[in-house]
């Protein structure tokens, strides 16, 4: 008989989101929603790397609740562009969660058109936060580096929006790394310190001059604990205004 019992991780990691969510939901902001996509595309991959485990499931289906709770109430006047964007990302990743257990399961583009229907979402909430003079903090460069990396440690190298190097859609390790670094690594808040410590590390470790899914240690990727460290770290700041 199959066990009931959810590893630790897993337990906190959901209420974890929750609690993110519910200490910042008032207001919706489009920080959030480009967080959120970002996490839910990240669970996924976890999902399927990890072979299909029930309680990684659940996380998807969390943080596609959460993504489509926080982007609802940003889609009141009518942002045709986002609510396309919002739809396409959901209904890719609801899709890949049918594919079986086979690597010839899943048609060899999902992966690529992932990260596509991913970058068109959070170009348009940029796009949106733009036009109403508002801008994000660091944090969903945070979790978009977290993305690459977990991306590279299951399917290869991420496709960034080379044709936009001036926005983070368009940037990897190279240039994320030192923006967040000043942004997060002389952070008052000691906790804050330590998870971008550790995911400095391993962001760090990440090529993405190469297509081969390996580190520039050798060592191999480490994509459950940069996960958890990732949503610990995007978590506390999106606790602290201005960050």
């Amino acid at each position: 008989m199959l066990s009931t019992r959810r590893p630790l991780w897993i337990i906190a990691s959901l209420l974890l989101g929750l609690f993110s969510l519910s200490a910042t939901a008032a207001p919706a902001s489009y920080e959030q929603a480009q967080i959120y996509a970002c996490r839910a595309a990240s669970s996924f991959m976890i999902y399927r790397g990890e072979g299909l485990q029930p309680e990684h499931g659940q996380q998807v289906q969390a943080d596609l609740q959460a993504l489509q709770n926080v982007t609802q109430p940003l889609l009141v006047q009518g942002d045709a562009a986002l609510n396309s964007a919002l739809q396409n990302l959901v209904s890719q990743l609801q899709e890949g969660m049918q594919y079986g257990p086979e690597e010839e399961d899943m048609p060899w583009s999902y992966p690529s058109n992932l990260s596509k229907n991913l970058r068109s979402f959070l170009k348009a909430s940029m796009d949106a936060e733009q036009r109403q003079g508002l801008s994000s903090g660091v944090s969903p460069k945070i979790q978009y580096l977290m993305t690459q990396y977990i991306y590279s440690a299951y399917f290869g190298l991420f496709e960034i929006s080379r044709e936009s190097p001036e926005i983070y859609l368009g940037q990897t390790e190279a240039q994320l790394i030192p923006q967040i670094e000043a942004a997060v690594g002389t952070d008052s808040d000691a906790k804050t310190r330590s998870r971008w410590k550790f995911l400095k590390t391993a962001l760090a470790d990440m090529d993405s001059s190469v297509s081969s899914n390996s580190t520039r240690s050798k060592r191999p990727f480490a994509p459950l604990v940069v996960d958890r460290h990732g949503r610990s770290l995007t978590g506390l700041l999106l606790q602290q205004p201005g960050t």
